[in-house]
């Protein structure tokens, strides 16, 4: 009888809140090597051996992936743990890759064909954007019915509405794709005060600004909540529209603290909130992004009617309650 329910991964810092979400309240055993690993961005090298290194402890623990109803994997190791179930040495009824996600299209077809090497009867691949399905069933030919969505989504305890005191500027954060350069030559022909706090690796960062802009970097956690749950409106300034995982997490933090949101007009942005309902979305050009600011400056009315309506969002979507909904759908655990 198939009755275990298994989490696969390298670290436990992989889906951390999905994981433990999972263990939790539905009793799946959490099986990695690691305890803590804080750097997420891994060499191809690297990527080998965590591999290796997961298929080896498998093969000397297999008892613990015998007959197993469900496995969930995250990162790159399902590629070795597809292989191992093909060829019986881990017994599985369904398979999950939990996270799947290729942001270089060069590898596209390289990657399809590990994936029709280790195909699996009743497999799922968990992406976090619906864009992203489109892409792997045409361009890597994998089964739309083998891909189901889940989110980026904020797992944090539900929450009211912002109500702290808004000072008045304008705020950016984060440090992944973003297009810094454009946001600080409107705001240098502006009156209007803005607040950046990005990375050291943002280099557009690194230019001489008016006094009306405020930059930081790399500062911690608490500060920077401190200083978006404060601004008037955020801003997400994106450079392209294809790079994945890139100011989603953000996003969902400007949504939860109802703020009045301006973003770039791009697919990842589109599902989390509408253009004139939950946001104000700009191409790219910059005299959008002015012309839309100073609309807001002038409608202090459609800055509130904006952020209510991306809160309402946040909570009807993205939320603890909803994203944990939608993973047990997709599971088939409700």
């Amino acid at each position: 009888m198939y009755s275990k329910r298994i989490i696969a991964r390298i670290d436990q810092n992989s889906y951390p809140p999905h994981c433990n979400y999972l263990i939790n309240q539905h009793n799946f055993q959490d099986v990695f090597l690691y305890a803590h690993r804080s750097k997420r961005i891994k060499s191809k090298l690297k990527i080998l051996t965590d591999n290796v290194s997961y298929a080896w402890y498998v093969l000397k623990h297999r008892k613990k992936f015998s007959r197993a109803d469900i496995i969930i994997s995250t990162g790159w190791i399902p590629l070795s743990l597809r292989l191992l179930i093909k060829l019986g040495i881990v017994s599985c009824n369904k398979f999950y890759w939990l996270g799947f996600q290729i942001h270089e299209p060069k590898l596209y077809r390289y990657f399809a064909l590990l994936l029709r090497l280790t195909s699996l009867k009743r497999e799922t691949y968990i992406v976090n954007a619906f864009y992203e399905k489109d892409i792997y069933a045409k361009r890597m030919g994998i089964s739309p019915e083998k891909i189901q969505v889940l989110p980026y989504s904020d797992w944090g305890k539900d929450v009211e509405k912002n109500t702290v005191p808004l000072k008045n500027y304008y705020f950016a954060g984060g440090y992944t794709n973003r297009d810094y350069a454009s946001l600080i030559d409107v705001f240098s022909r502006s009156n209007q005060e803005l607040v950046i706090i990005g990375s050291k690796h943002n280099h557009d960062l690194d230019v001489a600004v008016p006094d009306n802009i405020k930059i930081l970097k790399d500062v911690n956690k608490k500060d920077f909540i401190s200083y978006l749950v404060q601004a008037k409106a955020c801003i997400v300034p994106l450079k392209k529209a294809d790079a994945g995982a890139s100011g989603q997490m953000v996003l969902l933090s400007y949504m939860r603290n109802t703020k009045t949101i301006i973003a770039s007009d791009y697919p990842s942005v589109r599902e989390y909130v509408t253009h004139n309902t939950s946001a104000l979305l700009y191409d790219k050009q910059e005299q959008n992004l002015a012309s839309m600011v100073a609309y807001l400056e002038e409608n202090p009315d459609t800055m509130n009617h904006l952020k209510e309506k991306a809160f309402r969002a946040y909570q009807e979507n993205f939320s603890h309650d909803a994203i944990a909904k939608r993973l047990d759908d997709i599971l088939s655990l409700q």
